[in-house]
């Protein structure tokens, strides 16, 4: 689904400092916290760099919760979610990315 933002995906290895640069100059981090990002030193890190620009914006995939320090931030919950545009998580989720950079465009 296009709701017209920018979107860089931190899915590949790169060079740290480009990745850091990627961070800093967001106006939103969409952190999906799993089993598995949970684990991750690095998507702790990254999601650090967000909360203390105060660009995080946080999900749950699998219905795990955050990890500590992260825990007290909203976080919309879209385990299961089957791709329901009215669902309250996904509305959660669009809505804090929207407070941070402003409306989605068509």
């Amino acid at each position: 689904m296009a709701l017209g933002y920018n979107i860089w995906r931190d899915d590949e290895p790169t060079r740290c400092d480009f990745t850091d640069e990627r961070l800093r100059s967001a106006k939103a981090v969409v952190v999906i916290w799993s089993a598995e990002s949970v684990k991750s030193q690095w998507v702790r890190d990254e999601a650090d760099i967000a909360r203390e620009a105060g660009t995080l914006v946080q999900l749950r995939g699998d219905g795990g919760r955050p990890p500590f320090l992260f825990s007290q931030i909203q976080c919309a919950d879209l385990s299961g979610w089957t791709g329901d545009l009215e669902a309250p998580g996904w509305r959660e989720l669009v809505s804090s990315i929207a407070d941070l950079i402003g409306p989605a465009r068509p």
